[in-house]
């Protein structure tokens, strides 16, 4: 098991990427950061440092 990840902080650029889903439009800035939080939230609860 892993005890370790490096993780950064999503680019605000990622809301010009490419989509597979254009129909939902560009993706929420504020949600994916709020989104990462919480994944870095379940990696700490995982014992991941």
């Amino acid at each position: 098991m892993f005890k370790n990840a490096i993780v950064r902080r999503p680019g605000h650029s990622l809301v010009n990427g490419i989509t597979s889903t254009p129909e939902l439009g560009k993706p929420d800035y504020e949600l994916a950061k709020k989104q990462h939080d919480t994944y870095i939230d379940a990696l700490k609860s995982c014992g991941v440092e």
